[in-house]
């Protein structure tokens, strides 16, 4: 039997955006966007309930993102 059991999923997000009107009711929005999220991960194998091998990591998980998009409101 393999399990994983995953733990500490907490994180951190930072955000930073700016929308500039180019025509009325039309915007361009801009933006930056930092994840750093940590996964702490057990990995346990065994058979009929002996365990035979278990290993801990941490898997990071930061992202890096930016996006530039058109808005229309009316």
């Amino acid at each position: 039997q393999r399990t994983m059991a995953l733990e500490d999923t907490k994180g951190t997000v930072y955000f930073l955006g700016c929308s500039a009107e180019i025509y009325a009711g039309i915007s361009l929005d801009l933006y930056y966007r930092y994840t750093k999220v940590d996964v702490d991960d057990t990995y346990t194998y065994g058979y009929y309930g002996v365990v035979q091998h278990s290993e801990t990591k941490t898997f990071p998980m930061s992202n890096y993102a930016t996006g530039l998009g058109v808005k229309y409101s009316f």
